[in-house]
């Protein structure tokens, strides 16, 4: 355990936190894993895969939308124009 504890770099007496905080990490990881699973499948018994390119674009949208309000703030939206000028500057324009 020694060799491990060096490894993540886990101080003495951080040790039952951070077996905690693993538990929890790969425990809500099997769950997205199973759900992601399962909402795939409901997806496809319902709509067929004849649907997937336009969820996907949807998908594609949405996440452009929203890392573009929230990306770089800290989960704070961003003011109107301080989006203006951080796509100016992604264009080239300042």
């Amino acid at each position: 355990m020694t060799r491990l504890a060096q490894a993540l770099s886990i101080r003495p007496g951080e040790s039952r936190m951070a077996s905690l905080l693993i538990g929890i990490m790969l425990f809500t990881a099997m769950g997205a894993s199973l759900g992601g699973t399962a909402i795939e499948a409901l997806f496809f018994a319902r709509f067929g895969v004849e649907y997937l390119p336009y969820m996907f674009l949807g998908l594609g949208i949405t996440s452009m939308v929203v890392e573009g309000v929230f990306g770089g703030t800290d989960g704070e939206p961003l003011r109107a124009d301080t989006r203006m000028l951080i796509v100016a500057r992604r264009e080239g324009g300042a």
